[in-house]
């Protein structure tokens, strides 16, 4: 359900009515329009979010070993 733009009539008075007007109107398969591209969407950046995190957690984790004396610090 977007947001309607413009000075046209609403279509939907609000969630409900537009739960029960989209399948009378259009057919219950638009319910679920575009659902696909917006899950193939999800695990990309899903497997940023955790690479990053990751790197992070890493870094830190070093961070406070190093610190601690328990790990050399990396000479390059």
């Amino acid at each position: 359900m977007a947001q309607q733009k413009g000075d046209g009539p609403v279509k939907y008075r609000g969630f409900l009515h537009a739960l029960v007007t989209i399948p009378r109107e259009e057919g219950v398969r638009a319910m679920w329009r575009g659902l696909l591209p917006r899950l193939m969407r999800i695990p990309p950046g899903q497997a940023i979010v955790w690479a990053v995190s990751d790197q992070i957690t890493g870094y830190i984790e070093r961070r406070q070993l190093e610190e601690s004396g328990q790990l050399q610090p990396m000479r390059s």
